[in-house]
This record gives structure tokens, sequence and C-alpha cells, in this order.
């Protein structure tokens, strides 16, 4: 997994730092990183259901799926901030 883990980064952490050097306004500072260590890449397993806590506080998700309209969000979220990179 080391190895892998190495081209993983070689190949992304490169990728993203050409992305904030070319990004238009520039990025000087971000906190969000390609880099990943692995702990990140490990399986782990945490099952906990809302349910309850639904019922109980009238709780609900603002964003209750995953998918690509939430990601497009939080991106252009970034991209507001100025942690994401922007490109013509």
């Amino acid at each position: 997994m080391d190895d892998d883990l190495e081209d993983i980064n070689a190949h992304h952490v490169g990728g993203w730092t050409e992305m904030i050097e070319n990004s238009k306004p520039p990025v000087p500072n971000t906190p969000l990183s390609a880099y990943m260590d692995k702990y990140q890449l490990s399986k782990h397993v945490v099952a906990f259901d809302n349910t309850k806590i639904k019922s109980v506080i009238g709780y609900e998700l603002r964003r209750p799926r995953f998918d690509h309209d939430t990601i497009r969000e939080v991106v252009d979220k970034w991209k507001a901030e100025g942690s994401w990179p922007i490109h013509d």
C-alpha cells in the first residue's frame, strides 16, 4: 500500500499544486490539500442510526444526498472564499 500511496500523492499533489499556481485569481493560502496518508485510505466502519435524534429534535439534513450538485455547491463556496482554484 505504501508504494501505491506514493504514486497517488506524486500524481495528485503535483496536479493540485499546478492548479493552485495557475489559478486566476491566485490562491495564496488554502486549507485544502491533495495529499493522502495511509489512515485516510484505510477502511473505517462507522454506523450510526440518526432516526432517533431526528425525531426527538426535529433535525433535518441540509444535504440529504451526496451527489454532483452537492459537491458543486461546496466547491462553489470554496471558490467564493478563495480556497479553490479558478480557471478560465
